[in-house]
């Protein structure tokens, strides 16, 4: 493909360019992002080759596998919300909080979620460990279930179980054994920590 340059004395210039390197420039200007979503997916924004996906989900009973146990814990988890950028074919960066409620503003506080694993660093990072990656056609689509598959079923470690929990602020992993032992039917949101961020503060800090 060729461009052409006018010059002020009336010639032109010819700059030869492939489509590749005009959509890459183009890619770099443009900003895409939705407003608050119905359903689980709450986001999506884009901002060149950068994309942002965040998925809420409904509190559930849900099976967790702890290390040094073939069995798993059968617990209530409270809301959680997932955060997943993607930036060309780099590695996925996720970042998962708790929440009392679906996100309706971004004025929502987050909390520290309760999953060992998670909150790596200063944030809600998750340390995969040796879990593999989403595939490719997830990462490229608008939706977390493989995302969620993974982390859920994968083995909770002692990395990042303090902190989480007033009752058990030293492994929260005692929390889930002891909700297991109760038959606790729901996640007891009092026991959440927060994070002193709200939703929209999210949304600023993963999209930059």
């Amino acid at each position: 493909m060729i461009l052409h340059k006018a010059l002020e004395d009336g010639g032109q210039v010819e700059y030869a360019v492939s489509p590749a390197q005009i959509a890459e420039t183009f890619a770099g200007t443009i900003r895409f992002e939705t407003e608050l979503l119905t359903g689980n997916t709450l986001y999506i924004g884009t901002e060149g080759a950068k994309k942002l996906v965040i998925e809420y989900r409904p509190p559930t009973k849900t099976a967790l596998f702890l290390e040094g146990s073939e069995t798993p814990v059968v617990v209530p988890l409270p809301a959680l919300v997932m955060a997943r950028v993607t930036v060309g074919n780099d590695s996925p960066r996720y970042g998962v909080y708790a929440v009392k409620a679906r996100p309706e503003t971004v004025d929502t506080p987050l909390f520290h979620s309760p999953l060992p694993n998670t909150g790596m660093g200063s944030g809600g990072g998750v340390c995969w460990g040796n879990v593999r990656k989403s595939s490719a056609e997830t990462l490229a689509g608008n939706r977390l279930d493989e995302d969620w598959q993974l982390l859920l079923g994968s083995v909770f470690t002692s990395h990042s179980v303090h902190g989480k929990s007033k009752r058990f602020p030293n492994d929260v992993r005692q929390h889930f054994i002891d909700l297991e032992r109760r038959k606790a039917r729901k996640y007891p949101v009092s026991d959440l920590i927060a994070v002193k961020a709200t939703f929209g503060q999210l949304l600023k800090e993963t999209i930059r």
